[in-house]
């Protein structure tokens, strides 16, 4: 396939281009539309369509939380590398891409040894490769296949997607379909490549049809051909529980087809698009006859629907997006037209034909030979007559005939069995074949099906309750006591919503439920992001799910829908219980886990949590009676409770996560405070000259908003030195006042105010000085300084009181003449700091700077280096892990002045766009000189050195996404380069961005601001182990 998408070996380019915005996509999809198409699965937009992106769990359209993982380059040959044998060269998938419900591959692309190595490589028969082909993997076109090749994709269950108008009209041949129909693969039809293939479906079916009546001896019946499009497009892309089938129970994705004079699967085959004559997705009306539109739809409904011209003036195509001038206006030439009636101008052609291109010898339709399929071999000597079957490069240019009777493989009903038992079509013995046998592994004549869900009773776990994907009505007491397997497609019933977060719901079971048996056991948490609508508070639900163990937490995954049992009702009464029993290792921490509990009369004894794994340093935790953790997941508390802080009670839903047992308060109405306490008496340290009285330097605060006029006692020791007077009262609707103290005599030693309320207290040491008291130089900052040769740069020297009224005179020298600085500093009378320059000269090296005052003196070590001091902020660590949502990016500040964070983004740009795909605004963050500040994955599991400054869940690149940081609109540094997909990684080796560890050179000291410019990591990037997570914020360059 690189042949024409690079024009390699002597092959000739075909240009194309992609455009991605909203208007392309909806005029793609419109034209599938109006040829009755409902869903597609292919490389992913940025714009919301018309279609089911079964690629997209997010864009498509309500059918849950799964998504086809479609993959054009399996191999990461993007760049276009071909290898004849061997898989050294390529960066194949990993073997997780088949935890998706259908792992979707282009796969051997031709008809040459390159073509059937890729499949080499992905089915683990070279060793060097991975083994990918499973019961949910759907080959996309599988031309290069040898018949054990198919027989193999037979064996482990495997499906195809047959392209042929693509396929011909590129290689002048395609996949050896009859072939795999012969050994029982599931066969369905797509239309790849839109510049090589059809613009439609319909013309799609129309060229499978005109192969299998020219060239296929019409092998495949009118309802193959039907199904290749329905149900079998249904079971390759997972959908099969969903759509593809007209069944009570399935969602309405229809087309609707005028007969015209043919009949049954005919009339669908040969139509137009003025035959579809009404297009549903999911039961609403998309476009089709303007009466049958109009008698379904509301006339306000109706009136956004728009006229369509050429051979379907009388359709109408309903969008509630853009406008069809809009849509048609943004669409540059070369495109198909919107309405294809007939056969369009220059569409490819799906007469196979090969010329002796490459010089191999293959010709085809020879006009002076008798040759009923067309093949280039005369009938006489052709194992298969009316089979198309030349022989390929890759079969080494004969007609295979593996079995060796004289049947070619092509054709050959059994062909790796010459006594024709062809037991693969039948593994059963029932009497039924492939798809069509309800319960293929089970012998059952009859396909008795009671409760009509497509599964036989045979195989069906639950004959009598509805579920075609499998999944039986259960109990959530046996899948919370783990007695259900992990995987386990279950449905659960009578299920109350308790709370909803963005990714999911926690529901517990129905007090009124008849198998309802206490608490104990009865909640859990449903991860459902894409499902869209989610349930709501206080709806009870059935909901369909996979059994799965979540970092400990038995919860719902791979939630395919819900329905809704009934709505409005109350919250199940919480249960009561001691902190210290539902708190991490408590009795009944499991039995409540994701059930809705209350924890009375607690008081917060830590605020400082270490976070658990994946979590991060800003995790918004506090803990209260010595053990059990608040969190915010649901709701944030304000203002954030202080140490000490009381609450009459916290009620919320217990959740098991990050390691411990969390309660999630849901809202306000979940957290009643306790009587008020103090949060702070600030500053907790104040100079005061004697002989004042001030209540501009002490102010007491309390932990939340007073209720009601709140009288503080207060008491100031020794007298001598500092006093007060006896309380202080914040007004109702305050939060703080203002403490008035009188300063006495000077003191070495500091005087202490307390103020208490309610069992809480607050202190603050409050210095008295005069113009007699000693002053001492305490610090010079910073130390150590980094400073370039040539350069200015401040200095902060500070001293233990404030200066007389005659200021502070401090002398400063430097020990070696490296840097100079000024013979002395004056610190401004009442102040405790004064700033200096340090000039550095041109030579490198360590210089002491020394501060001293009467008999104190402070010091602090200057580095003069060009290496010491950068420009801005860079990226100095980057993590892409080989699993899961493990990704990281540390930033550093080696600018000589500190940098805040919140005017800086972290933008990740997927799969070569040029426009960011997520923005991460980042938090409020000061950085010194050195400082470092890690941003996380919000699902990341790694240990790291240091906790996670910021987390976030739109931190999700892969090896393939540049990463840039930019801050006040300036950017500081890039990681990769934008606008460019480089396959699967930028680099090689050791340096690589997928699943690689990247540590920048300790010699950079400015970041790449040009996220044009190709990138390489090795240039300033040394490669670290894969998934090695332990440096990440530490700083290895000091």
């Amino acid at each position: 396939r690189h042949d024409w998408r690079r024009g390699t070996r002597g092959h000739t380019e075909i240009p194309s281009s992609s455009d991605r915005s909203q208007e392309a996509v909806l005029y793609g999809e419109l034209r599938m539309l109006l040829g009755g198409a409902t869903s597609i699965a292919g490389s992913s937009s940025e714009g919301e369509g018309l279609m089911r992106n079964l690629d997209d769990a997010a864009l498509n359209e309500g059918l849950g939380g799964w998504e086809v993982g479609y993959e054009t380059f399996p191999l990461g040959d993007i760049d276009g590398d071909l290898y004849a044998s061997g898989c050294d060269g390529y960066y194949i998938d990993p073997p997780w891409v088949l935890d998706d419900r259908i792992y979707l591959p282009h796969i051997s692309e031709g008809i040459d040894a390159e073509a059937n190595n890729e499949f080499r490589c992905l089915s683990g028969i070279d060793p060097g490769g991975e083994d990918l082909i499973a019961d949910n993997t759907s080959i996309i076109h599988g031309i290069g296949l040898t018949t054990s090749d198919v027989a193999e994709v037979s064996r482990e269950g495997a499906h195809l997607v047959w392209s042929p108008r693509s396929n011909v009209s590129l290689y002048g041949e395609t996949a050896q379909v009859v072939l795999y129909d012969n050994l029982a693969v599931p066969i369905a039809l797509g239309t790849d490549w839109v510049p090589s293939g059809s613009g439609t479906l319909l013309r799609e079916l129309q060229c499978a049809d005109q192969l299998n009546r020219d060239q296929y001896g019409g092998h495949f019946s009118d309802r193959d051909l039907w199904l290749m499009v329905t149900r079998n497009a249904a079971v390759a892309t997972g959908s099969d529980g969903q759509l593809g089938r007209l069944r009570e129970g399935f969602i309405a994705d229809v087309a609707i087809f005028a007969k015209g004079g043919a009949e049954l699967h005919r009339a669908v085959i040969e139509a137009d698009i003025p035959d579809v004559q009404l297009v549903l997705r999911g039961s609403e009306p998309l476009t089709g006859d303007a009466d049958l539109i109009s008698g379904l739809l509301s006339p306000a409904d109706y009136s956004a629907c728009e006229a369509l011209d050429d051979c379907v003036s009388e359709h109408v195509v309903c969008m509630d997006t853009l406008s069809l001038a809009a849509v048609e206006a943004a669409v540059g030439g070369g495109a198909y037209d919107l309405t294809i009636c007939g056969v369009p101008a220059g569409e490819p052609t799906c007469v196979p034909l090969r010329e002796d291109e490459d010089g191999d010898g293959l010709i085809y339709p020879v006009s002076t030979l008798n040759d009923l399929d067309q093949d280039g071999v005369e009938d006489s000597v052709d194992n298969c007559v009316d089979v198309f079957n030349p022989g390929r490069p890759v079969d080494g240019y004969v007609q295979t005939d593996v079995d060796g009777d004289s049947i070619g493989d092509a054709c050959d009903r059994c062909p790796m069995d010459p006594g024709g038992a062809c037991t693969w079509l039948d593994p059963d013995g029932d009497g039924i074949e492939g798809l069509d046998d309800n319960c293929p592994g089970i012998a059952n004549a009859d396909q008795a099906d009671t409760d009509n869900d497509l599964l036989g009773d045979a195989c069906d776990a639950c004959p009598d309750f509805w579920s075609p994907q499998g999944a039986c009505l259960e109990s959530v007491y046996d899948l919370k006591q783990g007695l259900l397997a992990e995987g386990q497609s279950v449905v659960l019933g009578d299920m109350l919503v308790t709370a909803v977060s963005s990714s999911g719901v926690y529901m517990q079971l129905s007090e009124d439920a008849a198998s309802y048996a206490g608490p104990d056991y009865s909640g859990i948490y449903a991860y459902m992001p894409s499902i869209d609508p989610k349930p709501v508070r206080g709806d009870i639900i059935q909901i369909d799910g996979v059994v799965n163990d979540f970092n400990g937490q038995l919860q719902l995954s791979s939630v395919a829908g819900w329905s809704l049992q009934s709505a409005g009702e109350p919250d199940p009464s919480p249960v009561v219980a001691g902190p210290a029993d539902v708190q991490t290792g408590g009795l009944l921490q499991w039995p409540l886990e994701s059930v809705v509990v209350s924890v009375e009369d607690v008081t917060v004894t830590s605020l400082d949590l270490a976070p658990g794994p994946g979590d991060d340093a800003q995790h918004n935790e506090f803990e209260v009676d010595g053990g059990l953790r608040i969190d915010d997941q649901l709701y944030s508390i304000e203002p954030y409770p202080a140490l000490g802080e009381r609450f009459a009670s916290l009620t919320g839903v217990l959740r098991y996560g990050n390691g411990d047992s969390k309660l999630e308060p849901r809202d306000a109405s979940d957290v009643v405070a306790g009587a008020p306490t103090i949060e702070s008496l600030d500053p907790e340290v104040v100079y005061v000259e004697s002989g004042i009285t001030t209540d501009q330097l002490l102010t007491v605060r309390l932990i939340r908003v007073a209720g009601q006029d709140e009288v503080i006692s207060l008491s100031c020791a020794p007298a001598p030195i500092v006093s007060c007077p006896a309380t202080v009262t914040v007004p109702s609707g305050d939060q703080e006042a203002a403490v008035e103290i009188t300063s006495g005599l000077a003191s070495q030693i500091p005087a202490v105010v307390t103020a208490t309320l309610n069992g809480s207290n607050a202190l603050a040491e409050v210095y008295v000085y005069d113009d007699a008291s000693p002053r001492s130089v305490v610090a010079l900052s910073p130390d150590p300084m980094g400073i370039a040769p040539d350069t200015v740069a401040p200095m902060a020297v500070t001293l233990d009181l404030p200066a007389a009224s005659g200021g502070a005179v401090v002398d400063l020298a430097a020990s070696n003449g490296l840097v100079s600085v000024p013979a002395t500093v004056t610190v401004p009378a009442g102040e405790l700091e004064a700033v200096f320059d340090v000039t550095a000269g041109p030579n490198q090296g360590a210089e002491l700077i020394t501060a001293s005052l009467g008999g104190s003196f402070t010091s602090a070590v200057v580095d003069v280096d060009p290496a010491s001091v950068g420009v801005g902020l860079i990226f100095s660590e980057y993590l892409e892990g080989s699993t899961g949502t493990n990704k990281y990016v540390e930033i550093k500040n080696v600018d000589p002045l500190a940098i805040d964070l919140s005017t800086c983004e972290v933008n990740v740009y997927s799969n070569g766009a040029a426009s960011p795909s997520n923005t991460i605004a980042l938090s409020a963050a000061v950085l010194a000189n050195g400082d470092l500040f890690l941003l996380c994955n919000s699902s990341a599991t790694f240990s790291t050195y240091a906790p996670c400054d910021q987390s976030s869940g739109s931190l999700n690149f892969n090896g393939n996404d540049a990463v840039d940081l930019i801050c006040g609109g300036i950017t500081q540094d890039v990681i990769g380069q934008i606008g460019f997909d480089p396959g699967s990684t930028w680099g090689s080796g050791a340096e690589v961005t997928r699943d690689g560890v990247l540590r920048r050179d300790c010699a950079i000291n400015m970041g790449d601001t040009d996220g044009s410019d190709p990138f390489d990591p090795a240039v300033e990037w040394i490669g670290g182990i894969t998934d090695d997570a332990s440096e990440l914020g530490l700083d290895t360059c000091p």
